[in-house]
């Protein structure tokens, strides 16, 4: 125990130390005469730390944020006296920017500085302020939970989940080399992580010589004395911190650097427990199918995809039938069990790049980019065949059939704005399925997210048949030769059966379309009108035949 107090002891110590330097940076940077740092430890209460120009005085302290100034602090906001009178700093700032990083609604930690001066901030010094305090967020932000207190942890992890880890280790390695060029009045220097092996991944440099450092393809040997380096490893990857001191590094330099280094391990550490987190924040721990939250995400992502190449989005959803009593009579051990052997049968039954979920308990939902209504209606159909045919032994074992009811819509002009309305379609769907008996599959769609339907022009039936001809002789002259290179390559032995498959549909489809064209220009004018009408109408997706009981 007393082990561990020691070690909170010295990260405390040593988290404080960069804490001030950046403080101080930042005051020398902005002209600032006061800046500060603070952590929530309760709704509008923080631990506060500033840095006085004036008096070079570093201070920690209690702060709380008035009511009034919580609801509008979202970004950067601009206070004039006697609206600073909440900081605690004697007298009062005359002017103040302050910034904040939030989850949610939840504030964890502001950033500040101040002026006792009458002078307005200038657009360069607010670009700086928003930098700096982006950065300080990303370097600091591992290591709120020293500070942070209660309920506030959690807000810390679900925004834990949303660090992009290249921009986050990017923009708190720059912060940390910025406070040691500062502390040792130096231009030079560089933070580099490289592999076991000493290969560079990674980098941030400044000055000439820090630079030749991280355009090497690996560190040399030896670094000149000139530099004052740290050397630091984990299980996969190492780190150096070189800054070149202009003059014998002193104490506070050489503690700094230390304090850097574990700032840097502990960064890394987060990086690599976010991404954890982010996995299994995402995943039902269940079927280890992504959760509803990732369903809602992918949807956004792939209605995007869909309106901007203008391909139609195709959604299922399956629901098992009396699930409850399963769970009830097996217990719910066993209707874990059942939902795992459904999961792995819709999963082997669509694309690799199609996406599936579990919607929610006893629903999975399925998202088909680019697949039509018709196309959809043929994998639905066939995920209901085969979970109809498929014995599970849970179920077997005790006289239960497994039965489940599907619902499906398809969109092609629904953008994320509509994820609401289209996931109440295929809602709409699937209770409509459970009315018709519990078993079937019916489809919903709306006019407002497809296509707009185009009739046939009105001209006489006369050139109609004409237009047939036309196409007969434009589309049979290449089909004949697509016949031929088919049933030649099928007729190679040394051709791989799924390319033997392949070759065999483009065979069948090209007699299919070719006895259509032939049929089109053996009918009366009158028809050939009626039969083009009627194929129109089947690839609308509105207007395609169903059954509602899941049949072709």
């Amino acid at each position: 125990m007393l082990m561990t107090r020691t070690t909170e002891s010295e990260e405390h110590s040593r988290l404080r130390q960069l804490i001030r330097f950046s403080l101080i940076a930042t005051a020398k940077k902005l002209g600032a005469d006061i800046t500060g740092l603070a952590f929530c430890q309760s709704a509008g209460n923080f631990l506060h730390f500033t840095f006085n120009n004036r008096s070079a005085f570093f201070n920690e302290s209690n702060l709380s944020l008035p009511p009034r100034l919580l609801e509008q602090l979202s970004s950067t906001l601009f206070l004039q006296f006697p609206d600073t009178a909440f900081l605690p700093v004697n007298p009062s700032p005359n002017s103040a920017m302050i910034s904040c990083k939030r989850s949610g609604n939840n504030l964890l930690s502001v950033f500040w500085v101040g002026k006792f001066r009458s002078s307005k901030w200038t657009e360069r010094e607010v670009k700086e302020f928003e930098a700096i305090g982006n950065s300080l967020s990303n370097s600091f932000f591992i290591a709120m939970p020293m500070f942070l207190k209660g309920n506030f942890i959690r807000p810390w992890l679900e925004a834990s989940t949303n660090i992009e880890p290249k921009i986050c280790l990017e923009e708190s390695l720059s912060q940390l080399l910025e406070l040691l060029l500062f502390a040792s009045s130096s231009k030079d220097g560089a933070i580099l992580m490289t592999d076991l092996n000493g290969k560079i991944l990674f980098g941030i440099a400044k000055g000439e010589d820090g630079q030749r450092l991280l355009e090497a393809k690996t560190l040399p040997e030896t670094l000149h004395r000139s530099f004052v380096t740290k050397i630091f490893s984990e299980s996969s990857w190492r780190c150096i911190i070189a800054v070149k001191a202009s003059k014998q590094a002193n104490l506070g330099l050489l503690r700094l650097i230390e304090a850097s280094a574990q700032i840097v391990k502990s960064l890394i550490w987060g990086i690599q427990c976010s991404q954890c987190l982010k996995v299994y924040a995402l995943l039902d721990p269940v079927t280890k199918l992504p959760n509803r939250e990732a369903f809602n995400k992918r949807l956004e992502i792939e209605l995007n995809k869909s309106v901007r190449f203008g391909y139609p989005l195709s959604l299922i959803l399956v629901d098992i039938n009396d699930f409850k009593a399963f769970n009830e009579v097996l217990g719910y051990e066993a209707g874990d069990q059942i939902l795992r052997e459904v999961a792995s049968i819709i999963r082997r039954f669509v694309r690799n790049y199609d996406f599936v979920a579990r919607y929610s308990g006893d629903k999975f939902a399925i998202i088909l980019p680019a697949a039509s209504l018709e196309k959809a209606l043929i994998v639905a159909d066939r995920i209901k065949a085969k979970l109809a045919e498929t014995e599970i032994a849970t179920l077997k074992d005790n006289g239960l059939v497994l039965k489940v009811s599907m619902g499906l819509t398809t969109v092609q002009r629904a953008t994320p704005d509509d994820l609401t309305q289209v996931l109440s379609l295929v809602e709409k769907a699937l209770l409509a399925s459970k009315v018709e008996g519990g078993t079937g599959l019916e489809f919903a769609i709306s006019s407002e997210f497809t296509k707009p339907e185009t009739a046939l022009p009105e001209i006489p039936p006369e050139l109609w048949q004409v237009v047939a001809q036309y196409l007969s002789h434009n589309i049979n002259n290449p089909l004949n030769g697509i016949l031929g290179m088919a049933q030649i390559s099928q007729m190679d032995e040394g051709l791989s059966p799924n390319l033997k498959e392949a070759f065999k549909e483009i065979e069948q489809q090209a007699l299919r379309l070719r006895d259509f064209t032939r049929h089109l220009t053996n009918l009366p004018p009158k028809q050939v009108a009626e039969e083009l009408e009627a194929f129109r109408q089947r690839i609308c997706l509105h207007q395609l035949p169903h059954d509602s009981s899941g049949g072709d």
